[in-house]
């Protein structure tokens, strides 16, 4: 170990899971957790029957949107099924940060006759409509409240911005800038050839994506499935017997914020952040803590370890059945 120094990359990330992990068990010190499992047991099979439903509704939107994106791209000798089956399995990376495990699709794509540059322009699409679409959750859900109707315009502004930026060959240009830029100042060559991807091919799926020839069908699909997601987190509550008097808003704005700090705490999947917030809104809205950590945690399971469970299911089923089919 000797001569080891810490990138600032680290130590941003153990910094991020030390006060995440601070700020989680010092939630957990006020709450009894025998408390908190007793409310949990309070719930009937039915219950769960129904916030799985609607989890799995958000699932397929975005296989749905998955399909829209990658189909022109499936050749003539590949199965729809697979294309399917591939965008399942990626969800046994979820819990990592920004999802960006997901990318191992890619290589099982690349299997089936399936460049890397529109399955990673996919991937970087999606995370981008998911990000703005969470953020557009909040900000109209903030909207309605005057003393946070800034927010609303500050966001609503950054999403046009971000659209407008990415659909122009800007981001391309500043990348191949900044390629020459490095190879200049650290004095190593440094190309597009590098990539084990064509970052041309990359960039014109990006902007593809990101054009009106996909984001119609593509940006009503995204809003279902997070959509479907707030309807979790409401049935969730109202097995509680709690906020069934809200407004809508309350719950959407809920939702979105704390989705949003889970992913500002650069935690994979925002674990424990998301929790830790979800909890403390609920609070904040006069929710006893027991059964806001209650929430919280039965609402986690059900829309990211339900998805890793599935993920993991697809990963299986392709390495004992399909990986031997597509060989063939």
């Amino acid at each position: 170990m000797a001569g080891f120094k810490p990138t600032k990359k680290m130590m941003t990330a153990v910094l991020s899971v030390l006060l995440v992990a601070a700020f989680f068990i010092g939630l957990f010190s006020f709450v009894d957790l025998t408390l908190v499992w007793q409310q949990i047991k309070r719930l009937e099979v039915h219950d769960y029957a129904v916030f799985v439903c609607f989890a799995c509704l958000s699932y397929l939107a975005r296989l749905a949107r998955w399909h829209v994106l990658m189909r022109d791209y499936l050749p003539l000798r590949a199965k729809v099924i697979h294309l399917h089956q591939i965008y399942l399995l990626g969800f046994v990376l979820s819990a990592t940060p920004a999802k960006i495990g997901e990318t191992l699709r890619s290589v099982f794509l690349k299997r089936i006759g399936i460049d890397y540059a529109p399955s990673l322009a996919a991937f970087f699409a999606e995370r981008l409509q998911d990000l703005l679409v969470v953020l557009l959750l909040a900000a109209v859900a903030l909207s309605l409240m005057p003393e946070y109707s800034l927010f609303f315009i500050m966001a609503a502004s950054l999403i046009l911005f971000v659209f407008l930026l990415l659909s122009s060959n800007t981001p391309h240009q500043l990348l191949l800038s900044l390629m020459a830029w490095l190879s200049k100042k650290l004095r190593i060559k440094m190309s597009k050839q590098h990539f084990l991807f064509d970052l041309d091919d990359f960039f014109v799926c990006l902007k593809s994506f990101l054009s009106l020839s996909y984001l119609p069908k593509t940006v009503p699909l995204t809003l279902f499935g997070w959509l479907s997601q707030v309807a979790v987190l409401h049935f969730v509550l109202s097995a509680f017997d709690v906020g069934t008097d809200w407004p809508w808003y309350i719950v959407v704005g809920i939702y979105g914020l704390s989705t949003l700090l889970g992913a500002l705490s650069f935690v994979p999947a925002g674990l424990g952040a998301t929790e830790a917030s979800l909890s403390l809104l609920l609070i904040s809205q006069g929710v006893d803590a027991e059964i806001a950590v209650a929430v919280s945690l039965i609402f986690r399971l059900c829309t990211l370890w339900l998805a890793i469970g599935i993920g993991l299911i697809a990963l299986f089923h392709w390495l004992l059945f399909t990986k031997t089919e597509t060989n063939n």
